[in-house]
């Protein structure tokens, strides 16, 4: 996923009348309701993208297209931890 896809994602959040724009803002509503607050999108991170907003507590809430689960976190880092642990890289060999 370029540059380019990520500009069409953040335009999508604003036009509802997109299957994009309704996809993504159901996403929004997930991550609100599961955060119990107002929640702002800040960004897509991961290999299967998942967009990432964050709430006015301070956590940050993923939501994949692929699944209606919306994953928790503390930081960016806890993110970047699951999604390695869950779309580990196929063939990848230490060198020694």
């Amino acid at each position: 996923m370029g540059e380019g896809a990520g500009v069409e994602r953040y335009k999508a959040y604003y036009d509802k009348g997109t299957s994009a724009g309704k996809r993504i803002c159901e996403d929004a509503l997930a991550a609100k309701a599961t955060a119990g607050t107002e929640v702002s999108p800040v960004g897509i991170i991961g290999y299967y993208p998942a967009t990432v907003y964050v709430a006015e507590n301070g956590m940050l809430y993923c939501v994949h297209e692929y699944e209606s689960d919306v994953r928790v976190f503390a930081d960016v880092e806890e993110i970047l931890a699951d999604e390695l642990q869950v779309h580990r890289p196929i063939r990848i060999e230490r060198r020694r």
